[in-house]
């Protein structure tokens, strides 16, 4: 035992109002973080590792609550047993521990400890004539590759847990160390998160409308609402960044409803129109099969009395793939409001073809990646046979992300009527919408 670990257990041994976890040897949470933050220091290299038991939980579940434990106190002893004397683990929660490494002698001390200990856990542990196989997904800090400014153990577990994040992304039953750039893009989700949250407490959604044209005629035939969201740094920021945030952090609901409301209380303010084509607005999966999503687009449309048969809701075939059952039932109450069902990225998914026959959707949106490659014998036979099926079920099609005249000109030879793209327009502000709204002779009703 070095001097290190003598100093810990002297410590351990002064201060008994220090609980100890007896099944694992392990400090509990508040004694861990007490226990580590007395032997952080700046003139040292040290490491954190955070350890999730991939399967503790699912072992309670199928046999009992007494052999999960009995399986973690196995697994702490292998953990125990691949770590230098010295280290300090707590016990965080049921499936989750933390290692403190005080004095790391070389470089890569603290991937090699942690390569270790996911290799003795790839075989089973044994208990009461049973094996039980637990994977470890760790994540690392090492003090000398990331700079902390406020150096504390829960500090140290917060940026572990940062890696071992993008691990469990991976897939689980592997290692991953903090690095620099890992930092950056928490931080750019916090400030995006932030700016989210005080858009939605202000409304201050910005609403742009990409038109939907009738590829025969030139006419409008209704539009896609886009949303972005102003930054106070400059320019904005786009829904392939911030609706991903959203649904980590359980507000794609109020986003969602903050677009519909916005674009129902739009057409609410322009009196005797008489419009004849589409609105439609995306709508996550998550949203879609929440109970309360029919009850809230019911409350929204009644309030501002919107005609049905103007609004689509755009899903794409994620909406399915979450909750089949609950997805069929809120298409079949949307049909009954009136309220069509657009299809997105149609093609570019292989469940697509199975959404389209078990479900009744109106509208098929090709995917702007087979249109990209429209030239190319499979994206062009993928297409043929998409507007084949569209006929047979009596669907509408719109291709969308049309850009060039060639693709225009090819798509308009295959039969496609309706189309979506730069080629064709750009997307409109508000004012420009609403000029739109109020000349009925702009529009072709095809949709």
């Amino acid at each position: 035992m070095n001097d290190m670990s003598m100093d810990i257990s002297a410590s351990a041994n002064m201060n008994i109002r220090f609980s100890f976890d007896e099944s694992t040897a392990t400090y509990s949470c508040a004694a861990f973080s007490d226990i580590v933050n007395r032997f952080l220091s700046s003139q040292r290299t040290q490491g954190m590792l955070l350890i999730d038991l991939d399967d503790i939980k699912f072992i309670s579940r199928v046999k009992t609550k007494a052999v999960s434990e009995a399986v973690v106190a196995l697994i702490v002893r292998n953990i125990y047993n691949n770590i230098p004397n010295n280290a300090i683990v707590g016990r965080l929660k049921e499936d989750t521990f933390a290692v403190f490494l005080p004095d790391l002698q070389y470089e890569g001390e603290l991937e090699s400890i942690a390569k270790k200990l996911i290799l003795a856990h790839r075989e089973p542990v044994s208990y009461n004539k049973e094996n039980y196989i637990c994977t470890l997904t760790i994540g690392g800090v090492q003090t000398s590759k990331v700079k902390i400014d406020d150096l504390s153990a829960e500090s140290l577990i917060e940026h572990a847990e940062i890696a071992q994040n993008k691990a469990k992304q991976n897939g689980k039953n592997q290692y991953i160390e903090l690095e620099p750039e890992y930092l950056e893009i928490v931080n750019r989700k916090a400030y995006v998160l932030t700016l989210l949250k005080e858009t939605l407490y202000n409304k201050s959604f910005r609403l742009n409308f990409q038109p939907f044209f009738n590829m025969r005629t030139g006419r409008l035939i209704g539009f896609e609402t886009l949303c972005r969201m102003k930054d106070p740094k400059g320019g904005y920021i786009m829904p392939d960044e911030f609706i991903k945030i959203a649904e980590e952090n359980n507000v794609i609901f109020d986003v969602d409803f903050a677009v519909l409301e916005y674009v129902c209380k739009l057409l609410y303010r322009q009196k005797n129109i008489d419009f004849k084509g589409i609105i439609s607005v995306n709508i996550s999966s998550i949203t879609f099969v929440n109970p309360m999503f029919i009850p809230t687009i019911n409350n929204i449309l009644l309030k501002y009395s919107t005609p049905r048969n103007c609004l689509a809701i755009e899903l794409t075939e994620t909406a399915f793939l979450e909750s089949y059952t609950k997805a069929k039932a809120n298409i079949i109450s949307l049909n009954n409001l009136g309220i069509k069902i657009l299809l997105d990225d149609f093609g570019s998914g292989y469940n697509s073809l199975k959404s389209v026959l078990d479900l009744n959707v109106n509208i098929l949106k090709i995917d702007k990646s087979l249109i990209d490659n429209i030239h190319e014998m499979q994206s062009s036979f993928i297409v043929e046979k998409t507007i084949e099926i569209a006929k047979l079920l009596k669907m509408d099609i719109v291709a969308e992300g049309i850009e060039t005249r060639t693709q225009f000109e090819t798509l308009k030879q295959m039969d496609i009527k309706a189309g979506q793209g730069f080629y064709l327009g750009r997307p409109l502000s508000e004012k420009q919408f609403v000029y739109h709204l109020n000349r009925k002779d702009d529009f072709d009703e095809y949709l």
